[in-house]
């Protein structure tokens, strides 16, 4: 039985310079990591895919050492969890599936209450364009990931077929069944199916609103802020040399504090 090692890494807030390692913990029976992600507390959240254990787990910030009983997180509408996120408020959003394959994605109240976090919204239905998980349930086809300043949702999904890919962009605190304000799908745009490792960000979005696209042979899409429709990248971010067939995942680094609606391009962002 395997475990997951968290390391909690800091340093300063300029672009370069020295980290180093504040803290550590290892949290038993929890190696089947499917998504992780931090609060402005540095609380972590992290999804585990282990059915004997509970779905999401939270790491306290200042943790240390062994954590035998980590705090535990489930949502009665979701069997099946696929991806995280966490919003300004320090809401975690869980993204997943219901028992009839249906995408859903609800929002915990975790800014108020990591141990009993009520539940603040559901995004789910028709209107939403959300791709089922068609043919049987799928691990890592879907990712959701919050613009660090506006708040809007990307929702990266694939049906379990890859017949359908999208990435779908919802207001911020988008709540129902309420449709996308734009969704990028098509050839024009070369996005293709989740990558072969689960727990691997499909998706990742920068203070300046670019939608980073993570693809095979270590290819990067970037779309501009705004992009909709079956539309072209605007940056195609890839290694001069040859690298191996199989897709990572995806983060940006993005200083959204003190960031303004009108001076995004102030924003601090690293890939």
């Amino acid at each position: 039985m395997g475990g997951l090692r968290l390391l909690a890494i800091g340093g300063s807030r300029t672009r370069y310079g020295h980290s180093r390692v504040l803290g550590q913990c290892l949290m038993l029976q929890t190696n089947d990591l499917e998504s992780i992600a931090v609060d402005s507390h540095l609380n972590d959240f992290v999804m585990v895919v282990r059915p004997s254990g509970p779905p999401v787990q939270v790491v306290p910030v200042n943790s240390s050492g062994l954590v035998p009983h980590p705090i535990a997180i489930s949502d009665p509408n979701i069997i099946q969890y696929v991806s995280l996120a966490v919003d300004d408020e320090d809401n975690l959003l869980i993204a997943g599936y219901d028992t009839r394959g249906a995408v859903i994605i609800d929002t915990l109240g975790t800014g108020r209450s990591i141990t009993s976090p009520a539940l603040l919204r559901s995004l789910t239905g028709s209107k939403t364009g959300l791709l089922p998980a068609t043919g049987g349930f799928a691990r890592n086809d879907m990712t959701i990931a919050l613009d660090p300043v506006t708040n809007e949702l990307f929702v990266y999904n694939a049906t379990t077929d890859l017949t359908h890919i999208q990435v779908s962009v919802f207001a911020a605190k988008a709540s129902g069944d309420v449709a996308p304000v734009r969704t990028i799908s098509g050839p024009a745009t070369g996005i293709t199916g989740p990558g072969f490792e689960a727990g691997t960000n499909k998706i990742a979005i920068s203070a300046d609103g670019r939608l980073f696209v993570s693809e095979p042979n270590g290819r990067i899409l970037v779309f501009a802020p705004g992009a909709t429709g079956n539309v072209a990248p605007s940056q195609v971010i890839e290694d001069s040399t040859p690298v191996p067939a199989a897709q990572g995942g995806i983060a940006v680094r993005s200083c959204h504090c003190h960031c303004q609606h009108d001076d995004r391009e102030k924003a601090d962002d690293g890939l």
